[in-house]
């Protein structure tokens, strides 16, 4: 049996104090907080994966990685802009608050690709992270028409995959389509990450990021995403999670 990293440290902290004589640690040591600890240790999503053999792949190069600790995931990615001068910061046309297309754009990923979930039987929490950076850049390109945006990529799919882009239609300049703007950029990020289309298929469909127009990220999702870093391909997500 694999012995969780958390369980190692605490290990570690008993072994110590016992080589140094720590009379304190020893005498204040409580055992049913250790077993407290212990269980916590083993439940939760990380050892959950570790003890199904779906170690997490991130590449060094990766333009977007996943990590999961505990019950958090984390995923962390950039973007490198082009099209529209309106992507770069000029003022955007019709939308509140001088409104730029990166700033919609990066908006809509991180309000749909964060919350609460439950993935594998856990409880869990996901947060996405843009930071700037020179490298490791995932290529958006803003084009001020109307036109079906699409993520695409010619190497087969996977974290670094250097051909790996997305391609935004901002279309008309009303607040509804701003919000329309919004789920694109959620749902082709699902493709940056691993997701297939689940709308090319016959109906009827499941609630999903990467179906209907408008369907938050569910549960189904997450455990994708989390299949496509443990296999290095694209999945779809299944049928038989809960609605989130």
């Amino acid at each position: 049996m694999e012995i969780p990293p958390e369980l190692e440290e605490l290990l570690a902290e008993v072994l110590a104090a016992t080589m140094q004589g720590s009379l304190f640690f020893l005498l204040n040591f409580n055992p049913f907080e250790f077993f407290i600890q212990f269980l916590r240790s083993i439940d939760n999503l990380s050892f959950f994966l570790r003890r199904n053999n779906m170690t997490i792949n991130t590449p060094r190069n990766s333009r977007v990685e996943v990590d999961v600790s505990g019950n958090t995931i984390t995923i962390t990615t950039a973007f490198n802009y082009s099209g529209s001068p309106n992507a770069q910061g000029a003022p955007r046309p019709g939308w509140p608050s001088a409104l730029t297309y990166r700033t919609a754009f990066e908006q809509g990923i991180v309000y749909h690709w964060n919350g609460n979930y439950t993935v594998f039987g856990f409880n869990v929490t996901v947060t996405t992270e843009i930071v700037n950076r020179l490298t490791r850049r995932v290529p958006v390109e803003i084009r001020n028409r109307n036109g079906t945006s699409f993520a695409q990529h010619t190497l087969p799919w996977c974290p670094s995959n250097s051909t790996n882009h997305i391609i935004m239609y901002a279309g008309l300049n009303n607040q509804e389509d701003l919000n329309r703007f919004r789920w694109v950029a959620a749902h082709e990020f699902g493709h940056i990450l691993g997701l297939r289309d689940w709308y090319v298929f016959p109906e009827p469909l499941p609630y999903s990021i990467m179906s209907d127009q408008g369907t938050y990220v569910q549960d189904r999702d997450v455990e994708a995403v989390i299949r496509a870093f443990a296999t290095m391909e694209r999945q779809l997500p299944r049928w038989g999670s809960s609605l989130h």
